[in-house]
C-alpha cells in the first residue's frame, strides 16, 4: 500500500483492511498478503493488521 493516502476522504482504503483483517482473523492459513500491511497477534491470539504511517 505504499503511497496510498488514507483518511477520512478515503474511508473505502479503511473498509478493505478492516474487512480483510476480519477474514484473516476467521480463517486461519489463508491470510492475505497485502504489500506493506504486517500481520501480529495480540496476547489474546487475535489478528491485528499494522500499518506505517507518515502525516502529511
Amino acid at each position: 500500500m505504499p503511497g496510498e493516502k488514507a483518511g477520512t476522504d478515503n474511508k473505502a482504503i479503511i473498509d478493505y483492511l478492516l474487512a480483510m483483517e476480519l477474514f484473516d482473523g476467521h480463517f486461519p492459513g489463508f491470510e492475505h498478503d497485502n504489500h506493506g500491511v504486517e500481520l501480529e497477534r495480540d496476547s489474546q491470539g487475535q489478528l491485528i493488521y499494522k500499518v506505517h504511517v507518515i502525516k502529511h
